[in-house]
């Protein structure tokens, strides 16, 4: 019984071990080494972050959420508006016949030093247009953000990295 007892409880760790630890994010960017992702980056996705990091970098994700869906604007009111993160919303001038965007954004790990940082976040996004059908899409997407305090105190994404 003491035997059974400690396989089942081999078992559940392990299993706990697996769901925690972010190995499925070794496996997307494992792929990239070592043409496109250091080894030091890739290190840095295996670091989830602190909770005050975490909490730290919300109003980053906040604007990249209103970028991710943001398809009312021109490129340039874009730049503007969200800096690097403009990448993500969907430039009225260039995709003018998408009228809404579907998408998915997880912070997977986040680092910040006293000035500087950096984000791994995964995401998904299509542009949906009048008909319902996909203007475009991406899927998947591991990116590597590089942030830094701007002259107010607050954090701001100053370079972003992705496998093209």
């Amino acid at each position: 019984m003491k035997k059974k007892t400690v396989i089942l409880s081999a078992i559940a760790l392990l299993i706990i071990l697996v769901v925690n630890f972010p190995v499925y994010r070794l496996i997307v960017l494992s792929g990239f080494l070592p043409d496109y992702y250091s080894e030091e980056e890739i290190r840095k996705a295996m670091y989830i972050g602190t909770p005050r990091d975490r909490a730290a970098v919300k109003d980053i994700m906040n604007l990249a959420n209103e970028a991710f869906s943001d398809c009312g604007h021109s490129e340039d009111e874009n730049d503007k508006k969200y800096g690097e993160l403009s990448r993500f919303a969907s430039s009225s001038d260039i995709y003018p016949e998408t009228v809404k965007t579907e998408y998915s954004l997880k912070l997977w790990s986040a680092h910040l030093d006293e000035n500087k940082g950096w984000l791994w976040v995964y995401y998904s996004q299509e542009g949906i247009n009048a008909e319902g059908e996909i203007d475009y899409g991406s899927f998947g997407i591991a990116s590597l953000w590089t942030v830094e305090k701007d002259t107010n105190g607050n954090w701001v994404v100053t370079d972003i990295k992705e496998h093209p």
